[in-house]
């Protein structure tokens, strides 16, 4: 299997939205229709829960332009799906379509942002140069203390356990969410659902 260089991005598209239990071999299934799939799988945490989005790096760009188009906003049990074209670099372990960069530099995080940066915008005080000087950790701490502050004027109650459970996306898709406030309250009731249903089961 190739790993395809940054410069062929449009190959490799960004999924969200399935179902939390859904595996690698499903979503491949979904996708495998619009062309040949070099890689399809799903990111999941150390204890291997799905983090509920994936990419799906296709042979050819044409492929991955039909996927989009057709996908994108499809409903799949009670979500949509959001399909695009991956906005981040994720480890060879998420992702065997991507090179990694471990500190994404100001260069990378500008272009992970800037199809956004034309209708949204970060949060007032939000320093990208500052960001791209921080370690992966200090990154996501620095990232949360906005994304609490946008999650606590929805849910102040949860607010503090919600920000825990979305800063364990990536930090490319955290900077997203920091930006377009749907993906954020899309998530924000996805943690709600999970919270109430840990509270249930107690």
């Amino acid at each position: 299997m190739k790993c395809i260089k940054q410069s062929t991005q449009l190959k490799n598209i960004y999924i969200e939205g399935f179902p939390i239990g859904f595996s690698d071999e499903q979503l491949f299934n979904l996708f495998k229709k619009y062309g040949k799939i070099l890689s399809c799988t799903i990111t999941r945490n150390n204890e291997g829960i799905s983090k509920g989005f994936g990419f799906c790096c296709y042979e050819q760009e044409a492929s991955a332009n039909v996927a989009i188009t057709e996908m994108k906003g499809k409903m799949i049990g009670e979500r949509n799906l959001i399909v695009d074209y991956a906005v981040n670099k994720v480890t060879k372990q998420q992702s065997k379509c991507i090179r990694l960069k471990t500190t994404p530099p100001l260069l990378d995080i500008l272009q992970i942002t800037n199809q956004y940066q034309q209708s949204q915008k970060f949060p007032t005080k939000f320093n990208l140069q500052f960001l791209s000087k921080l370690s992966p950790d200090q990154q996501k701490q620095y990232i949360g203390e906005f994304l609490y502050m946008k999650i606590s004027a929805i849910d102040g109650h949860n607010a503090e356990k919600i920000t825990g459970m979305i800063l364990e996306l990536d930090i490319s898709v955290l900077l997203v969410m920091l930006m377009d406030d749907s993906l954020l309250k899309q998530r924000i009731l996805d943690a709600q659902r999970l919270i109430s249903t840990d509270g249930k089961g107690k």
